[in-house]
């Protein structure tokens, strides 16, 4: 579970950094940085730590760097469903816009690099729950 408030907060906040930034060369005011941080912020902070534990605790253990490409995927889902679902009052097809438009925006304020350096310098700290030549779960004993 720490792992993945590590990594979820840690790229949020870089992301609140960056977007801080493009403000202030933009010449915006701080209140701009508002548009970042919308009201499903809370929940994707949630649903990402949520679905990062899951990740951990039922896939196994792998390398370094193929946890963090594989946690980072999970998170760039999480983040693509939770901005289509708190936009899918507008319309399916201007929902699915959003979510992109979204998962662009985390590529430019690099919160989704980040969420992948996160996951690839926490990885130290994960203790292996499942061991990585376990027999499928559907097989006959």
């Amino acid at each position: 579970m720490a792992y993945a408030v590590t990594v979820t907060l840690a790229s949020l906040a870089v992301q609140a950094v960056v977007g801080f930034l493009v403000l202030i060369v933009s010449e915006h005011t701080a209140a701009g940085l508002a548009d970042f941080y919308g009201s499903d912020t809370l929940l994707f902070v949630f649903c990402a730590v949520i679905a990062l534990s899951a990740a951990r605790l039922w896939l196994p253990a792998l390398s370094q760097w193929r946890t963090a490409v594989l946690d980072a995927t999970v998170y760039t889902v999480v983040l693509l469903v939770v901005s289509v679902a708190t936009s899918a009052g507008n319309g399916f097809g201007e929902a699915v816009d959003f979510g992109f438009i979204r998962l662009t925006l985390g590529l430019f304020t690099l919160q989704i690099p980040a969420a992948l350096a996160a996951c690839a310098l926490a990885y130290g700290r994960l203790v292996p729950v499942a061991k990585s030549g376990r027999a499928p779960m559907n097989t006959v004993k």
